[in-house]
């Protein structure tokens, strides 16, 4: 029996690529394949010379598009010449399915999901002025959201964060229109599982040095998107990374419970009349709706951070949460900018973020990542889900 198509993910419907007005196109800084479905195609369309100065080929990528200055050869003043002259069809399923992946649940259906890693993307499915109408769809019955808010609503911050993350996989196995009650159930009885963590884990300066090793793992290009992020949590965070050797430098002049203090500080005046609580919100909604496709979907955790959700959503999660606390810290400067640009950059942040992970095909990758950067310790991972974005 042939099976239904997947539906769209509202966002999808709402999305058009906006070429060269994109602050991180997606046609440079990726590893673009072209499948072999698509290079038997090509063999119709393009003559032999132009065909070779299209695509490489390399011993552990396979085939993929040809790249001038870190960008694909295709790329013409912001877009791609060759789906300009052909139209959607022509492209290899990497770049032609790109923003979207389709995820599978329990019950049989499917959902075309959209990937925050493109801007334009994360600023649709983010920001509450550009997302009315277009959010993600409500399960049946009671939102999960609205289950997941009210978890240990009376526990301390850190606890409800690691609840929250440990849930998020444990959901994942259930029917989209049954998780709000597998949510319910389930909250009854985490807490008393959740392992406690060890001392004081908190260490937001790793974060950073996390996201310089994602980098070099990734290929150590350091994108005009990437930088932007990078020194605005450098400068949160009081702290300098040598992006070549990946050593902090912590200057001496910066308390860091003192730069703590006032991002927290901002987040409580700032986070939501400026709307960035409810992107934040938006963010955990999306990846709860994208949980069944990521590697995240695991049992109740009992005694390891392995048996957490994964370190991938932990890492992400923590990152995301900072740069959002970084935009509220933003507009508690003297030069103070609008919420609108406070909301704009936390969308443009996520959107990096996403893009860092989507980069990371092989699992493997991330747990040595995490065990190098010394995210290794159940009580460095869990201290790091304990931001207070749920009071």
């Amino acid at each position: 029996m042939e099976q239904d198509s997947p539906r769209n993910q509202p966002v999808l419907d709402a999305f058009t690529c906006i070429g060269p007005a994109c602050g991180d196109t997606c046609c440079a800084g990726w590893s673009m394949q072209v499948d072999d479905e698509t290079w038997a195609r090509w063999q119709d369309l393009f003559p032999p010379a132009e065909l070779a100065s299209l695509t490489s080929t390399d011993a552990d990528a396979g085939r993929s598009m040809a790249r001038r200055d870190c960008a694909c050869v295709a790329l013409d003043q912001g877009w791609c010449r060759l789906h300009a002259a052909q139209g959607h069809d022509v492209l290899s399923k990497a770049c032609g399915g790109f923003p979207r992946r389709v995820a599978s649940f329990a019950d049989g259906s499917r959902l075309r999901i959209a990937q925050l890693a493109c801007p334009e993307i994360a600023r649709l499915a983010l920001d509450p002025t550009a997302r009315d109408g277009v959010g993600p769809p409500a399960p049946a019955g009671e939102g999960l959201r609205a289950v997941m808010a009210r978890l240990a609503a009376d526990a301390p911050a850190d606890q409800r964060m690691r609840a929250l993350t440990a849930l998020t996989g444990s959901v994942a196995r259930f029917a989209e229109a049954e998780k709000p009650a597998a949510a319910g159930a389930l909250a009854r009885s985490i807490l008393d599982r959740l392992p406690q963590p060890a001392g004081d884990p908190l260490d937001e300066p790793r974060l950073l040095l996390t996201l310089g090793a994602l980098v070099h793992a990734t290929g150590g290009v350091w994108r005009p998107a990437l930088d932007r992020l990078t020194g605005r949590l450098e400068a949160a965070l009081g702290v300098t990374l040598d992006r070549r050797t990946l050593a902090l430098d912590i200057r001496g002049q910066d308390d860091p419970d003192v730069l703590r203090a006032a991002r927290d500080a901002a987040w409580r005046r700032h986070a939501a009349p400026s709307g960035l609580a409810r992107m934040l919100d938006a963010w955990i909604d999306h990846q709860l709706l994208a949980s069944p496709h990521a590697p995240a979907a695991a049992p109740l955790p009992t005694t390891t951070p392995e048996t957490l959700p994964g370190i991938r959503l932990a890492v992400t999660f923590a990152m995301t949460a900072l740069a959002a606390r970084v935009a509220a810290l933003d507009l508690d400067t003297d030069a103070a900018p609008e919420a609108e640009e406070a909301r704009t950059a936390f969308a443009a942040d996520a959107a990096v973020i996403a893009r860092l992970f989507e980069h990371l095909s092989r699992p493997a990758l991330i747990d040595a990542l995490a065990t190098e950067c010394g995210w290794n310790s159940a009580g460095r991972v869990h201290g790091l889900l304990s931001y207070a974005m749920l009071t």
